[in-house]
């Protein structure tokens, strides 16, 4: 089946699909380290590292889609997120 859709439509709807992938990760860790009291400058600057690597897929995407920067952004923004639920789980082990 042919979409009638414009090429750039598909492209917009791809990308905010994308949003709600590894962006959901982000949204819960930031919820659980505030209520946690598990918020310091180190994962603050990490989580401000992850926001900006979205931003920058996101452009990436919508722009030239060059999928080796594309995946370089989201995997940097994926290690974040593994960074943080460490950091998470290690707070909660009160080890940090």
């Amino acid at each position: 089946v042919r979409s009638t859709e414009p090429a750039s439509s598909v492209t917009v709807a791809a990308n905010l699909n994308n949003q709600f992938e590894l962006p959901v990760l982000f949204y819960v860790l930031c919820l659980a380290l505030h209520v946690t009291n598990g918020v310091n400058y180190l994962i603050l600057a990490l989580m401000w590292i992850f926001v900006a690597s979205r931003y920058f897929h996101a452009w990436v995407h919508l722009t030239s889609n060059d999928l080796r920067l594309r995946r370089r952004s989201f995997f940097l923004g994926a290690v974040i997120i593994l960074l943080g639920w460490i950091w998470f789980a290690l707070h909660l082990l009160q080890v940090v």
